[in-house]
C-alpha cells in the first residue's frame, strides 16, 4: 500500500466507511507464532482499511500521536481530567 493511500485512509472519517468492509478483529486468527512484525503485516494485509476494525457491531478507529504515551496513561490522564472538571 502506497504512502498516499494510506494517508487518505487515515482521514477517513467513521461515517465515511461501509461497515462490511471492516474486518471484524473478533473472527481473526492471529498466529501467535509470528513475530509481532510478522504480525502487523498478515493483519495489514488482510485489511481494506488499516484504520478501522470492528469488534463485532462496534466500528473502532484507530489513530496515533507522536507524544509516546502509552494507551494506559492517556487513558488515566483523560478520567483525571474529566474528574477535575
Amino acid at each position: 500500500m502506497a504512502i498516499a493511500e494510506l494517508e487518505t485512509l487515515k482521514t477517513m472519517g467513521i461515517d465515511s466507511i461501509g461497515r462490511d468492509t471492516i474486518q471484524n478483529i473478533k473472527s481473526e486468527d492471529i498466529d501467535t507464532s509470528l513475530s509481532i512484525e510478522e504480525r502487523y503485516k498478515n493483519l495489514l494485509e488482510q485489511s481494506i482499511n488499516p484504520y478501522f476494525f470492528r469488534c463485532d457491531d462496534t466500528i473502532v478507529k484507530v489513530e496515533f500521536t507522536d507524544n509516546n504515551l502509552s494507551l494506559q496513561q492517556a487513558l488515566t490522564d483523560t478520567l483525571i481530567r474529566k474528574k477535575g472538571r
